[in-house]
């Protein structure tokens, strides 16, 4: 569920960063570190608050999406381990 909620979360960000609506992307954000936070998957739902709590921000918030997609590959690669 995370590896496909992350995605899906990580495209609503960037949508909501280019037509400006940083409510959305502090939104989705939010949801992504609820998600994350359900299944200890700390380093996510960190990267995750980071962008949520800079959400004033576009520059703060597009500077943190890369990080949050390079968390988001190292969880999925986790979890598929786990497997």
């Amino acid at each position: 569920q995370i590896p496909d909620e992350g995605v899906k979360t990580i495209n609503q960000i960037k949508q909501a960063i280019s037509s400006g609506d940083l409510e959305a992307a502090r939104r989705a954000a939010h949801a992504l570190a609820g998600v994350a936070g359900n299944f200890a998957a700390a380093k996510l739902e960190r990267s995750a608050r980071e962008i949520e709590a800079e959400a004033s921000s576009k520059n703060e918030i597009e500077s943190r999406v890369p990080e949050l997609e390079n968390v988001l590959r190292q969880t999925k690669e986790y979890l598929a381990e786990l497997s």
